[in-house]
């Protein structure tokens, strides 16, 4: 028995589904594993605050390490990057891959451009989907920024492909062709569990003018802004009233902000607690937002922490 590490993350990991696939071809038993034992062989970290962790365990247990948290330059094998994904690994019933790897961004905060280079494509439609399902989870970083989206969008609507959009669409990029594509695609969350969820990000208030242009285009083909859901990286290269500023915009046309903390302070915990709360109360201005008690609100816009 191989065991297959998932240390953190809480999609499939498609690299240990493609490492199950390839050593079944030659008759060895795998098994999934989130804690390790004296089976395992593999462990896949996407988060660096997990980086501790497995090096503790690696002195208990030997296997190899890879991923994101891991290190940058570590990649599969190319035999084994070409494996159908074992689905079985985690018992579920879609597909799950990359029809392009890589970006034209070059965002400080993040390493998809160092790792996977610029953009370029590495899967068909017709490799990637699953013969019995039409379920599809896209784990592309910009798929927005393909020379061919349209193509895509298109071939997905009129296959009718429940998909999911795991990594977010770019809105810096967003046309009314684009946006009519989108409507017409069979879009789903990331637990395909029934809701409608698309996911964009809203990185810095200087993109304000590219955000709102670009819901409007949504909302103008059709989409509803509930089915809309925005990224809203805080406490990285803003003020404070910047990142209120960027989830008060959202409210105003009824998408909910997701904050997601580049570093925690106390008032950047209320907010993520304001936005990410699953009661709604993004649905309210932050300032009547009473923070667990721990904030007070001086006045409309300006805010104050009690300590």
């Amino acid at each position: 028995m191989t065991g297959l590490w998932h240390v953190d993350g809480k999609l499939p990991n498609l690299a240990l589904m493609k490492l199950s696939a390839w050593l079944k071809a030659s008759d060895q038993k795998t098994v999934l594993q989130r804690t390790p034992d004296e089976t395992t062989r593999y462990a896949s970290v996407i988060f660096t605050r997990n980086r501790s962790r497995v090096e503790m365990w690696r002195q208990v247990y030997e296997f190899e390490i890879g991923g994101s948290g891991w290190d940058l330059t570590t990649v599969l094998p190319d035999e084994v990057e070409q494996m159908t994904p074992d689905y079985d690994l985690y018992g579920i019933d879609y597909a799950i891959g990359y029809l392009y790897r890589g970006c034209i961004r070059k965002c400080e905060f993040c390493f998809v451009p160092e790792k996977e280079g610029r953009l370029h494509r590495v899967q068909t439609l017709d490799r990637l989907v699953r013969p019995d399902s039409n379920k599809l989870m896209l784990l592309d970083n910009n798929l927005t920024a393909a020379p061919d989206v349209l193509d895509i969008l298109t071939e997905l609507a009129d296959r009718g492909l429940k998909v999911a959009f795991t990594q977010g669409l770019d809105i810096r990029l967003m046309t009314p062709e684009i946006a009519r594509a989108l409507a017409r695609v069979k879009y789903r969350n990331n637990s395909f569990d029934g809701h409608q969820q698309l996911y964009f990000a809203f990185d810095s208030v200087r993109l304000e003018a590219q955000v709102r242009r670009g819901i409007e285009m949504l909302i103008d083909a059709g989409l509803h802004p509930n089915t809309l859901s925005f990224y809203v990286l805080v406490g990285f290269d803003s003020t404070f009233a910047e990142d209120v500023h960027r989830c008060e915009i959202l409210r105003s046309y009824g998408i909910r902000p997701y904050v997601m903390r580049y570093r925690k302070t106390p008032e950047l915990n209320a907010l993520a607690r304001w936005a990410n709360a699953n009661a709604g109360m993004w649905r309210e201005p932050f300032a009547l937002y009473d923070g667990h008690k721990k904030r007070t609100c001086a006045a409309p816009g300006q805010l104050e922490l009690a300590l």
